[in-house]
């Protein structure tokens, strides 16, 4: 069902490593040393996945809130089943840590 309605939604690869990245930076994990950095980190990811659901569908007002509403279900899924969804076909062989990089770095550069 959750793969169904991301297939209906038509997501892209930025909207759904946008997703990832929040489940990923998760201030309540256990064990942070700083998660008010990591808090930061998740915010900026919302903010840029907000302007980027804006500048690229300007005529789906609800996108943001309908791509947030399926982060419930996707953070039950197993972590491999994620990795695979998410990144396999997504990056190929870069790096996790680079491709975040890159987007948390120049949240302006829409396209």
């Amino acid at each position: 069902e959750l793969v169904s309605k991301m297939r209906d939604m038509q997501m892209d690869k930025t909207e759904l490593g946008c997703l990832r990245a929040i489940i990923l930076f998760n201030p309540d994990a256990k064990g942070l040393s700083n998660s008010s950095e990591v808090e930061l980190l998740r915010e900026r990811v919302y903010a840029s996945l907000e302007a980027y659901c804006k500048h690229k569908y300007p005529d789906q007002q609800g996108r943001f809130a309908k791509l947030l509403l399926r982060l419930p279900a996707l953070r039950s899924i197993g972590l491999k089943c994620l990795e695979h969804l998410f990144f396999f076909k997504l990056i190929g062989d870069t790096p996790i840590d680079t491709f975040l990089m890159e987007m948390l770095e120049a949240p302006h550069q829409l396209t």
